[in-house]
């Protein structure tokens, strides 16, 4: 159960950020021709919605802290995992 000082708008901003890892993890772990931009682009919009929710945190609540330590630790393993693609020669 999430404390007081966790407000409906920053439970919002949590919900979105899973969401986007979770999208990100599902393309990354696709089978046939994973689509490395749109992994990407969900880890980015994870992160900018933590940065967010952080911001509406007026006090920095310890679970929101700890919330967020789990995905970024989540990200760390996961960018590991990306890091041994092999270059696919497409361009940017």
């Amino acid at each position: 159960m999430a404390p007081c000082c966790m407000t409906e708008t920053i439970k919002e901003w949590l919900a979105k950020a899973e969401g986007d890892f979770r999208t990100a993890q599902r393309e990354m772990q696709a089978a046939d021709s994973p689509n490395y931009d749109a992994v990407c682009f969900h880890a980015q919009q994870c992160v900018e919605k933590l940065v967010e929710a952080m911001k509406d945190s007026k006090e920095g609540s310890g679970l929101l802290k700890q919330q967020c330590r789990k995905l970024k630790d989540d990200i760390n393993q996961w960018l590991s995992q990306i890091s041994k693609i092999p270059d696919q020669g497409g361009s940017t």
